[in-house]
C-alpha cells in the first residue's frame, strides 16, 4: 500500500490523516444531522397527540446542535427539522402544505430555532475567546523572565504558578 493511501482511524471514526479542523467540522455537522434526524423520527415513532407538541423534540435538537456545534451545525438542524415537522408531522402528512390552524406554532417554531441558534453562537464565541485567552496567557507566563503565580482569596489556594517560581 502507497503511503499516501495509508491511515489510521480515530475514536470517533474519522481517519487521522485529516486536517484537525476538517474533522472537527464534519463532527459538528455529523452531529447536527444524526440529532434533527433522531428527533424527527423519534416524535413521529412516539404517541403523542397532535397540536404543539410537534416542536418540542426538533427544537431539543435544534438547542444540542447550537450548543455542541455553534452556528452553522444549529442552522442546519434548523432546517433539517422545520422540512421534517412541515412535510411528516402536520397534517396533511407528506406534504408542504401548511393549514392555517398551524401556521402561528409553525411561526414561533422557526423563531425560537433562530433564536437558539443566534444565542448558541454567541455561547460558541464566548467560549473559543476564552480558550485563546487562556492559551496566550499561559504561553505569556510559561516565556516571560518573571515568576508568575495566581492565589485563590478564600479558601486560600496556589491556582497557577510559572515553571520559573518552581
Amino acid at each position: 500500500m502507497s503511503e499516501g493511501l495509508r491511515f489510521s482511524w480515530t475514536r470517533a471514526g474519522l481517519p487521522s490523516n485529516l486536517p484537525e479542523k476538517r474533522r472537527d467540522f464534519l463532527k459538528r455537522y455529523g452531529l447536527a444531522l444524526a440529532l434533527a434526524g433522531a428527533a424527527l423520527l423519534l416524535r413521529k415513532w412516539l404517541p403523542v397527540r397532535e397540536g404543539t407538541a410537534v416542536y418540542q423534540i426538533p427544537l431539543a435538537a435544534v438547542v444540542l446542535a447550537g450548543w455542541y456545534g455553534g452556528r452553522g451545525p444549529s442552522l442546519l438542524a434548523s432546517l433539517i427539522c422545520w422540512i421534517g415537522v412541515l412535510y411528516w408531522l402536520i397534517p396533511p402528512e407528506d406534504s408542504f402544505v401548511l393549514p392555517l390552524e398551524y401556521e402561528v406554532g409553525f411561526a414561533i417554531f422557526i423563531a425560537l430555532c433562530l433564536f437558539i441558534t443566534e444565542f448558541s453562537a454567541a455561547r460558541w464565541r464566548v467560549e473559543r475567546a476564552l480558550e485563546e485567552s487562556e492559551r496566550r496567557f499561559r504561553l505569556m507566563a510559561e516565556t516571560i523572565p518573571e515568576i508568575v503565580w495566581t492565589e485563590s482569596v478564600t479558601p486560600r489556594l496556589m491556582l497557577y504558578m510559572s515553571p520559573r517560581y518552581e
